[in-house]
């Protein structure tokens, strides 16, 4: 079944015309619309887009994994040593923030964080000396490091430091999932599905100038905008007189905006279950005071689903889908798009609608 879009848009009768229809049809109708598989059955450029903390890598990953299988060996020792040179280069910048937040390395700590900045960040081999200076410093009782690491990836990595040191190690499902993407970059994916082969660009440049993405929206058929709506009480990394949500929102509407006529966007409300979670105990309102819902999820959902309906034109069509993390659905969801959208265009070249 096709999802419906926010704004209406034009549906194909798939079930066949009607014996009326057939009679009013071009005789050579029949022989064009054998054509249809063949015109159907090619490969379609879909451009993935979100913020850095939309979820968008973590969800991409897991359709890869689901249509390719689990990765090769070579593919693991690849993700191993970046996972190994993620690891240095966070206590490096770890160790870089201490002095900007008034904390003093002790002297016993000094020979292992001079050890770690030197370092180059092209390492990839995580020596003996290496994990014990690390481990060191992160068990250091003279370091608060919980109370500005939080991020859960750096969390458990140095957790698990004796682990990734292991000359055996290789990296579980969990540890490529968590592993962040190298930023500023665009990395493809291939997914085939019946008779069409989705090729799926993530793109992981800054959103703050649409205008540099138009020659890649120009050859897009679909994009896929991924929103976390977890992250409306987070405030902004790069505009602290605003939450996450709402920098969301504003990089969807200079997106929507900078599309041709007739796209379609599949908006992709991630961490939805978060989202309702967080809503019980801190308000909507809170961080969007025109919002009149209290705790109450569903008209929290609804209210953000309008939020972002009110920021995309006329002329273009948006498909929502709101999701859990590690929810495979979407991609069912984007081939029914796809298909929909290039049969209601074949038919429409063959006078049938």
């Amino acid at each position: 079944m096709v999802p419906l879009p926010l704004k209406k848009a034009c549906t194909t009768n798939l079930e066949g015309p009607s014996e009326e229809d057939q009679c009013s049809r071009p005789k050579d109708f029949d022989m064009r619309n054998r054509q249809l598989p063949t015109r159907l059955n090619s490969q379609v450029k879909v451009l993935a887009l979100g913020t850095p903390e939309s979820g968008k890598d973590i969800l991409l990953k897991q359709m890869k994994m689901y249509h390719q299988g689990q990765y090769n060996q070579k593919e693991l020792k690849s993700y191993r040593a970046r996972i190994i040179s993620f690891v240095i280069e966070a206590m490096r910048a770890l160790l870089g923030r201490l002095s900007l937040l008034g904390v003093e390395i002790k002297e016993e700590d000094k020979q292992d964080a001079l050890f770690v900045f030197q370092q180059s960040s092209s390492t990839h081999v995580m020596t003996p000396q290496l994990s014990s200076s690390i481990k060191s410093l992160w068990k250091s009782p003279n370091i608060p490091w919980r109370k500005f690491a939080k991020d859960d990836t750096i969390l458990s990595f140095f957790e698990r430091i004796d682990n990734l040191a292991n000359p055996n190690y290789l990296p579980t499902t969990i540890d490529i999932l968590r592993l962040p993407e190298k930023p500023e970059t665009t990395e493809e994916y291939t997914f085939p599905m019946k008779i069409l082969t989705l090729r799926v660009s993530n793109i992981r440049q800054p959103l703050r100038d649409p205008k540099e993405l138009i020659p890649e929206f120009d050859n897009a058929e679909l994009i896929i905008f991924v929103a976390n709506l977890a992250l409306y009480d987070q405030p902004s990394t790069t505009d602290g007189k605003i939450n996450q949500l709402e920098e969301t929102l504003i990089a969807f509407g200079s997106i929507a905006n900078s599309l041709s006529h007739g796209s379609s966007i599949v908006l992709v409300l991630n961490n939805i279950d978060q989202f309702r979670e967080k809503v019980a105990v801190t308000p909507l309102a809170t961080c969007f005071p025109d919002y009149c819902g209290d705790h109450d999820a569903n008209r929290a959902e609804q209210y953000v689903l309008w939020r972002f309906e009110q920021l995309s034109p006329q002329n273009i069509t948006v498909y929502p889908h709101s999701i859990p993390p590690c929810d495979l659905s979407i991609i069912h969801m984007i081939y029914s798009v796809v298909k929909n959208s290039r049969l209601e265009r074949s038919f429409a070249d063959f006078g049938v609608i």
